[in-house]
């Protein structure tokens, strides 16, 4: 079972400054049976604690600084080396404007109980070309540490993972008027110890070096009572090295597409979606495939009032047989249909 938790406050301390506290907690238990029998269990936990303050310095410059705190907590009949840590985090923020720049830069502090500590952070700048167009490139860097399932879940963990450490650059371009909207962007990750899950070992491992590469792209526009859109990811992620040097990273499908349209009545509305995804594979030798595949969904609303309404949808409408990973079927063709009230 999963359950999640989770409260926030905010508080205007003066004119210039506000902060905001949040706190939460998410529990994931698994017990395993046998014959109707409790034989073991795989409990993990998080607590984590935030603060945030942030300071107004003028009308277009903010500054944030804050604190994160996590706490990981794993409880199974399996002893293992480390069953608990904590991550004590320090972060800055500045967002503003430079010029004709806007402006954005971050850094941040990780003491990880676990894995050590780490300082990663980004930098990012916009341009307006003109009242329709922006441009923008950012740099950032990342510091994950694998999660306790992945270290410890029983028959699919593995205790030897390292964290992740990347770098990112990306570029984007950004039009609108009206009725319209349009956005690409291009990014490109140079990923060190990436955690993958490997099928053939039916557990995570870490790739010494991977190269992730994309261009997403989507468009949205409005005709009278027609809304139309469609959105294009190209990725290529390949590892960089080792064993499988030059092979795809699993689970990673190299095209998505997605299109969709719906239209606008005076008694409801009605529309439809179609999403394609191209082939990937599910282990780092790239020996078992999982299949391409495109479905298909329709939806509708039907206005009984002015606060009733009769809502329905059908996903998946040709039946299609897919997965995202290997022997994890999704669901096949579905109908819903409700009631729904608003005020």
């Amino acid at each position: 079972s999963i359950s999640v938790l989770g409260a926030q406050l905010s508080v205007d301390a003066s004119d210039r400054l506000g902060m905001k506290f949040s706190a939460g907690q998410s529990q994931d238990d698994t017990d395993t049976l046998k014959n109707g029998a409790k034989t073991d269990h795989f409990n993990t936990s998080r607590t984590s604690v935030s603060w945030l303050n942030e300071f107004s310095l003028s009308a277009e410059n903010m500054v944030m600084l804050g604190i994160d705190f996590a706490s990981d907590e794993v409880n199974s009949g399996t002893s293992y080396t480390q069953t608990s840590r904590d991550n004590l985090a320090g972060f800055g923020q500045f967002i503003g404007s430079v010029g004709m720049l806007d402006v954005q830069a971050a850094l941040r502090y990780d003491d990880n109980e676990q894995f050590g500590d780490s300082v990663t952070g980004d930098a990012s700048v916009g341009y307006d070309l003109n009242s329709s167009s922006r441009i923008t490139a950012q740099y950032g860097t990342a510091f994950k540490a694998p999660t306790f399932n992945e270290l410890y879940y029983p028959g699919f963990g593995n205790a030897n993972l390292d964290p992740e450490e990347s770098a990112t650059v990306e570029a984007g371009y950004r039009w609108r008027d009206q009725n319209n909207r349009f956005s690409a962007n291009i990014f490109s990750s140079d990923v060190d110890n990436l955690i993958a899950y490997d099928a053939s070992t039916s557990a995570p491992g870490n790739v010494n070096a991977a190269t992730i590469q994309g261009l997403e792209m989507q468009l949205d526009t409005v005709m009278e009572a027609w809304r139309i859109g469609a959105a294009l990811t190209l990725l290529s992620a390949e590892q960089d090295g080792g064993t499988h040097d030059g092979k795809e990273l699993p689970r990673r499908p190299g095209e998505f597409l997605e299109l969709r349209i719906d239209r606008t009545f005076t008694k409801g509305s009605a529309g439809a979606s179609l999403f394609s995804s191209g082939s990937t594979y599910d282990d780092l030798a790239n020996t078992t495939v999982i299949e391409s595949y495109t479905t298909i969904d329709l939806r509708g609303t039907y206005h009984l009032s002015a606060g009733w309404h009769i809502v329905g949808k059908a996903t998946n409408l040709t039946d299609e047989d897919y997965e995202y990973a290997s022997y994890y079927r999704q669901p096949g063709r579905q109908f819903f249909v409700g009631l729904k009230w608003m005020q």
